[in-house]
């Protein structure tokens, strides 16, 4: 999104003893969003700003920003309003760090490079390539093959990135970001290893055991809650993340890999691959659990999920349809002792206190919606 600065305050002189003063667009771009990776695009904004210190003919118009955006995206919002912008005169310069963050497409750099700036009368600079159009002694050359080789080594890195990350998939050797809740990475020598960690460990042992009794993913999640445990995710359990730990297979010792498949040339969301796909790795880590836990627990999911009631009421007018109007989370339907549907969050229903939003009947919300219906069918 384009930051605001100074908008249209000054009139650009072309003739006298002054300097003329340019009006320019920043322009900065980072193709991964990320907490961390923010910190890049600050860091090419300061450099711009200190570069304009050096440079008083020129006053900052706009900073336009795509953060998250690859280079080779043809939706670049920021970039396209910038454009916007030049052919609406409101600026007559644009300032980038390098030419990578404009763009690593040769054609699209040679297209705005020779044709589009010069048609607007735009001043182009790229601070770290040290080029500026207005005072060009030949260095568009070495920019354009700069571009050239960024958009080769664009293209061939993505094959590569995942060529290696499949082969470390395949031996197990690819370590996630994150570890399952009970685990911990360790430095051992060059490499880097899971170790159990002593309290969140214990925790997992607790939930496998009370599984095994006959304790609801539901009950199990009230009780953890109740004791002021923290889920893996810093906030309050639900019968879902409980569910999630007592189906991983991670806490035999195995390591499964290869559940999705990341299109990097494309900057794809993974795509999930078929469990007949996956890649198991036994013996990978020191496990939690023994085989025989496991089995029973997973055996005891599979009847609950036979015995669920939900599957004797197939009809589910407001499915995914409900939110909480508090907190956000997407209402679960539940049955009450009198055989009637209803909905409440899932926070006050395993959480108790967490959320403020009371439960309503599925036939009341029906009589609700029919209402606003109508109202709006009279008021057209």
């Amino acid at each position: 999104m384009a930051r605001k600065s100074r908008k249209g305050k000054q009139n650009i002189p072309e003739s006298g003893n002054m300097k003329p003063v340019y009006m320019a667009g920043l322009y900065a771009r980072i193709s991964t969003s990320s907490a961390g990776k923010s910190t890049s695009i600050l860091n090419q904004i300061e450099y711009m700003q200190k570069f304009l210190k050096q440079n008083k003919d020129i006053n900052i118009y706009d900073i336009y920003i795509d953060n998250g955006v690859s280079s080779f995206s043809k939706n670049r919002p920021a970039f396209t309003k910038m454009i916007d912008d030049v052919k609406a005169n409101r600026i007559n310069c644009v300032i980038v760090n390098d030419i990578s963050r404009f763009s690593r497409e040769y054609i699209v750099a040679i297209e705005y490079l020779e044709k589009v700036f010069p048609l607007f009368q735009v001043r182009f600079i790229s601070i770290f390539d040290g080029y500026d159009s207005l005072k060009d002694n030949g260095s568009l050359l070495v920019i354009m093959l700069k571009t050239l080789f960024a958009y080769n080594y664009s293209k061939e890195l993505p094959t590569k990135v995942g060529v290696l990350l499949e082969h470390n998939q395949r031996t197990g050797a690819y370590m996630p970001s994150r570890l399952p809740y009970g685990y911990k990475k360790i430095q051992r020598d060059d490499r880097v290893e899971w170790m159990i960690e002593e309290e969140t460990g214990a925790m997992v042992k607790l939930i496998f055991d009370m599984a095994k009794q006959g304790t609801s993913g539901y009950s199990i999640a009230k009780e953890l809650n109740l004791r002021g445990i923290p889920s893996p995710n810093g906030a309050y359990w639900t019968s879902v993340s409980v569910r999630r730990i007592l189906t991983n297979r991670a806490y035999l010792g195995e390591f499964v890999t290869h559940k999705s498949k990341n299109n990097l040339l494309q900057y794809q969301k993974a795509i999930p691959l078929l469990e007949s796909q996956w890649l198991y790795h036994k013996d990978h880590h020191a496990p939690i659990i023994d085989e025989k836990l496991f089995a029973l627990v997973q055996l005891g999911l599979s009847i609950n999920e036979k015995l669920s009631w939900k599957d004797t009421i197939p009809d589910d007018f407001f499915k995914g349809k409900l939110y909480c109007g508090i907190c956000n989370r997407k209402l679960k339907r539940k049955k009450a002792n009198d055989g009637a549907i209803y909905y409440i969050c899932p926070l006050r229903d395993e959480v108790g206190a967490a959320c403020n939003n009371k439960s309503r009947r599925a036939e009341k919300l029906k009589t609700m919606v029919l209402y606003v219906i109508k109202e709006k069918i009279q008021n057209v």
